[in-house]
């Protein structure tokens, strides 16, 4: 029983210290381009691999649900990892890379933002995604890993996970989210 005790307490407090290390700078930046989404009536679009797929579903049902308000424009949101026809598809026929682009060709417009979540930055299909949206003079946030990868040089904004710990990471990633959440509901 000490043992697990003690597993809770360091899973704890390595938790505390990656969120001392946040920096405030980038959210407070990511938070002003989602406000700007929401007030244009533009879109966001959120994709992710795993559980940062996981991630990125839960934060746009959460949202577009949990952020409505009477003097404000609803969030319209899209996860792109929830259209399983459609990635098969593309990854069947195409390319696994393409998944989150191919969808974002079709739908994603002037003043639209996409959020691409990545704990290694490397995640082929997401920085394909980025690179299309920055092609065409759209805004990235980032959610990453404590290098970046390939990725934090598509984003306009980046947010690291200062821990090499991937559970980590997507606990760090989804709080953040939630944090965006929170703030959406003018509780700023």
């Amino acid at each position: 029983m000490s043992d697990l005790k003690k597993l809770i307490t360091d899973y704890h407090s390595e938790l505390e210290n990656l969120f001392n290390l946040v920096k405030l700078a980038p959210i407070t930046e990511a938070f002003e381009l989602l406000k700007s989404v929401r007030l244009n009536e533009n879109c966001v679009y959120v994709a992710g691999n795993g559980g940062s797929a996981a991630s990125a579903s839960h934060f746009v049902v959460d949202l577009m649900k949990n952020t409505r308000k009477a003097d404000l424009p609803n969030f319209k949101a899209i996860c792109l990892n929830d259209n399983v026809p459609a990635i098969t598809a593309f990854a069947n026929d195409e390319s696994y890379d393409v998944i989150f682009k191919e969808p974002l060709k079709a739908y994603f417009n002037q003043g639209d933002v996409f959020v691409a979540i990545s704990t290694s930055g490397n995640s082929p299909n997401i920085v394909e995604a980025a690179k299309h949206v920055k092609a065409r003079s759209g805004k990235v946030i980032v959610l990453t890993g404590p290098d970046g990868g390939e990725l934090k040089a598509f984003g306009d904004v980046v947010i690291k996970a200062n821990t090499d710990r991937i559970e980590h990471m997507e606990t760090h990633h989804l709080a953040i989210l939630q944090l965006f959440v929170i703030l959406s509901n003018g509780n700023e």
